[in-house]
């Protein structure tokens, strides 16, 4: 969702602080752009989930801005789009997506990877290739065979029998940041 709020901080600060004259570059990876339908799902079967974990110590509610209608109302709102456009003059916008298949995703993302499967196809069991593209100029490629805990580097049990052993992954990932770093402006 990072990547989200530096969207949203982008175009709300875009008058008094005006960030967006000191942001060089806004590279996403598998940022739910166009939203989750398991944040749909959730809401929809679960419709007192947030106030249950508020009860807890833990705030939900950004499964709210994750409904696909809400962020679909934020990508097509003319003023978002005008700013973008004004954006993409100073600001370089990439945005990568994660793949895994079912068996290899994170037992507790399993779930949410077949919601997300069913409604809009390949995800890292939290987000959909398509939702993490935002826009097709922005893409830049699929990170095959990670799911959304591989993307931050971190190895799960349930790859242990994969062919990549917990370094190997860290390596991997290391490397493709340090590519994405190579490139920026």
């Amino acid at each position: 969702m990072g990547g989200l709020d530096a969207r949203h901080m982008l175009f709300n600060d875009r008058n008094d602080g005006r960030i967006h004259e000191r942001v060089a570059s806004l590279i996403t990876i598998s940022t739910p752009h166009e939203g989750s339908p398991f944040a749909d799902w959730s809401l929809k079967h679960f419709p007192r989930l947030a106030e249950t974990f508020r009860k807890i110590g833990l705030d939900l509610n950004g499964l709210k801005d994750l409904q696909t209608e809400n962020c679909k109302r934020f990508n097509d709102d003319p003023a978002v789009k005008a700013f973008e456009a004004e954006c993409e003059s100073v600001i370089q916008f990439r945005t990568y997506a994660g793949k895994q298949t079912f068996w290899g995703v994170f037992s507790l993302l399993k779930g949410a990877f077949k919601i997300i499967q069913r409604k809009e196809g390949e995800n890292d069991g939290l987000v959909s290739i398509r939702s993490a593209r935002w826009r097709d100029k922005y893409f830049q490629e699929t990170i095959n065979e990670t799911d959304h805990l591989n993307e931050l580097g971190w190895w799960d049990p349930d790859q242990l029998f994969a062919q990549e052993s917990p370094g190997a992954l860290r390596i991997r990932i290391h490397a493709l940041y340090a590519r994405i770093a190579s490139q920026l402006p």
